[in-house]
């Protein structure tokens, strides 16, 4: 006979599981996302910006749902804590830093590729072909690498021989390395090389090209205090360039892009065991929960960002460029363990910037600025954002799933649709 817990289980799960609507979202782990993306926030996602960190996570299969079928991803990470190696299915956000900005982007939609545009014309798209890592632990610290290999292209080869053929493809690659100490100060380090290939062609010609090349340093660590606070920082920076020839007629124009960001914060983590059952009697302590406790990060954030643009080498006084500096951001999101088999998360995020933009003309730059709650046109945006989500946990098995905002404020529409439960859900298994 199941007994009120299994009961509860079995509500719960089925309950999630059912009532995932179709809010637009397209982020990490619903853990993570219900976190308003906390990098403090220990968290299965972060192979994919410290690979080396996949010895934490050995022996774990995991799915993210979002949206739409196509939306979503699925990771499998295979070994023990001194050798673990694993694949994931349809990771995106391969050209940007995982650490900068604090959100992580387009992530289930499939790869952010800078040349998709080009291939759209041909109703191509590019894709992972390979997306593997793996870590190691080396006795004094952990070592690990990621290696993604990507492409996609079209051709249209007419009978006709009076018709040019036509082609279109993109390649890229990415590859991390990572290390991390452990100890009382555990830092994690990871360095992302990325570069990206395109072509255009007709015939013996080719009318587009371009080259894509970034580089990005991210960085996290967590120094153990005494009590249950402890001290935890974060940081990335990243450079992106990006340049494009186009051939009409004969007569070759360039254009080209740089992007430079960096971004670091700092604060307090507090990892708290939940005691709540009665003492035994005889004892004066209560009984430590079975859950996995609750945790508070929450930290300040300072960050600049920056792009040029120039949509002509050969012309003088067409270049243009943004910039976004915060002052300050911030972070705070709790996991908050309600039992031992059931979780209520929560995040927010504040960003207050100075933002502008300039554009060169024949009489010298036209400039306009911005300050205030995540200024906009140049950067940052998102001002202030919260999210809630709730976990299921049941022996080795998880369920997590992020709120829809208009549920916990208007609560269910049963009758006609509406904007759905959970934006976001993710399930994994251990063993």
């Amino acid at each position: 006979m199941l007994n009120k817990r299994n009961i509860a289980y079995f509500c719960a799960a089925t309950l999630a599981l059912s009532l995932v609507g179709v809010a637009d979202a397209d982020a990490s782990t619903a853990r993570r996302n219900s976190l308003q993306n906390n990098r403090l926030m220990l968290d299965r996602e972060d192979v994919f910006a410290f690979p080396q960190l996949a010895t934490q996570y050995a022996n774990m299969v995991g799915f993210d749902y979002a949206a739409g079928a196509e939306q979503g991803n699925a990771l499998l990470i295979m070994g023990d804590e001194r050798l673990a190696y694993g694949v994931s299915m349809h990771r995106g956000n391969l050209f940007a830093s995982e650490m900068y900005p604090s959100g992580p982007g387009n992530v289930l939609g499939g790869p952010n590729s800078p040349f998709g545009g080009a291939l759209a014309t041909f109703d191509a798209r590019s894709g992972n072909i390979v997306d593997v890592f793996a870590g190691f632990d080396m006795g004094g610290g952990l070592l690990g690498g990621r290696l993604v290999l990507g492409n996609g292209g079209a051709s249209i080869n007419p009978a006709n021989e009076a018709v040019d053929d036509q082609s279109a493809g993109e390649f890229y690659t990415v590859l991390q390395v990572g290390y991390s100490t452990t100890g009382h100060l555990a830092i994690d380090t990871a360095l992302n090389l990325n570069f990206s290939t395109m072509s255009v062609d007709v015939g013996d010609e080719t009318p587009l090209s371009g080259t894509h090349i970034g580089v990005g340093l991210d960085t996290r660590g967590i120094y153990e205090m005494r009590g249950q606070m402890d001290f935890g920082f974060v940081g990335g920076l990243a450079f992106q360039n990006t340049g494009v020839d186009r051939d009409v007629a004969g007569t070759t124009t360039s254009s080209g892009e740089m992007a430079f960001a960096i971004q670091a914060g700092a604060g307090p983590v507090w990892q708290i065991d939940s005691k709540r059952a009665a003492p035994v009697e005889g004892e004066t302590t209560a009984a430590v929960s079975e859950g996995l406790g609750t945790t508070i990060a929450a930290y300040g954030i300072l960050g600049y960002e920056m792009t040029s643009t120039d949509p002509d080498d050969s012309q003088d006084n067409d270049g243009s460029g943004t910039y976004g500096v915060l002052l300050p951001g911030v972070q705070l999101a709790a996991d908050i363990e309600l039992f031992d088999w059931l979780y209520f998360r929560s995040g927010a995020q504040y960003r207050w910037a100075i933002a502008g933009n300039s554009s060169e003309t024949t009489d010298g730059d036209d400039t306009s600025s911005l300050r205030g709650p995540g200024a906009t046109p140049a950067g940052y945006g998102d001002g202030f954002g919260w999210s809630t989500g709730l976990g299921v946990k049941v022996g080795d098995f998880t369920f997590d799933g992020t709120l829809a905002n208009s549920f916990v404020l208007n609560g269910p529409n049963f009758i006609g649709g509406g904007s759905g439960f959970l934006t976001t859900a993710s399930a994994e298994y251990t063993w």
